[in-house]
């Protein structure tokens, strides 16, 4: 595996690469949902890509970003593992300079998860932009855990570059919680209340399947209300195509399927966690 820090350089390489890219940017603290992301890439190139850079634009909270999880060492030995052909690991000097092109997310980056985290799309849009740029992938992979990113960079990037957004499914642990670096704050009691999350969207699911009538906002407040220890911020249910933009379908991203997604965030101590269901 080759580690490139270096803007001019990453530039040389990738634009002398002659074969099928494939990207996957990450923010490091890796954990078996990174992992499911570079295994999914690795199916459709002859060359992976990954990155690692944790991002200070996409962070509301000072204290959110400082206390983000770092394990360098561990997190190559999981790219090496992974079998990722170069990593590009850049000084965020040589990222957030006077040079870096803001890329607006405009309505779509203020609604729902962005109505709590103002300017956290604009954030996350700005650097993945700036990523295409340098590296110019073929295919790029991302968590529909992180739904709302997801559907952004679709429409607001892919097109732009002639990138192929590829979603992958979220991966969870034993007891249904979304993997997620956040994770690691928690201690194991902490674990087991977080995830209730996933447990009512579950159980929603199942009941959804027997009667599709049911008032999906009434469940889950009941259901959530149950759970003393988990302070759910937000419960907001909207059909993807609130995405749609010019000619460019959100549909087109799940196989041609609008998808209604049921959204959920809610902090357990001080961390904050999120999780969604996608209906057919």
């Amino acid at each position: 595996m080759k580690i490139i820090k270096s803007q001019k350089e990453i530039i040389k390489y990738c634009n002398n690469l002659k074969t099928t890219t494939s990207f996957v940017p990450t923010m490091g603290s890796l954990h078996k949902g990174h992992e499911s992301l570079l295994k999914e890439a690795r199916k459709k190139c002859d060359f992976l890509i990954s990155s690692l850079f944790i991002n200070p634009l996409q962070f509301n909270n000072p204290d959110d970003l400082f206390n983000y999880p770092k394990n360098l060492q561990l997190d190559i030995e999981i790219f090496k593992k992974n079998n990722v052909d170069l990593l590009y690991i850049p000084e965020q000097k040589e990222i957030i300079n006077s040079d870096l092109k803001k890329v607006d997310s405009g309505q779509g980056g203020k609604i729902l998860e962005g109505e709590f985290r103002p300017g956290h799309f604009d954030g996350v849009l700005t650097i993945v932009n700036k990523f295409f740029e340098l590296i110019k992938p073929d295919y790029a992979y991302f968590g529909i855990k992180d739904l709302q990113q997801l559907c952004l960079i679709f429409t607001k990037l892919s097109h732009l570059h002639k990138t192929k957004i590829v979603p992958v499914e979220t991966v969870r642990d034993s007891t249904g919680l979304a993997l997620s670096s956040r994770n690691t704050l928690l201690n194991n009691n902490e674990k087991k209340i977080a995830s209730k999350i996933f447990e009512g969207l579950n159980s929603l699911d199942q009941l959804l399947k027997k009667n599709d009538s049911i008032n999906i906002e009434t469940f889950l407040k009941d259901f959530y209300r149950k759970q003393e220890l988990l302070k759910v911020e937000y419960i907001l249910i909207k059909k993807l195509s609130i995405f749609n933009e010019n000619s460019i379908n959100i549909s087109d991203l799940f196989g041609g399927i609008d998808y209604t997604a049921v959204m959920v965030a809610a902090k357990v101590g001080e961390v904050r966690l999120i999780d969604n269901l996608l209906i057919k």
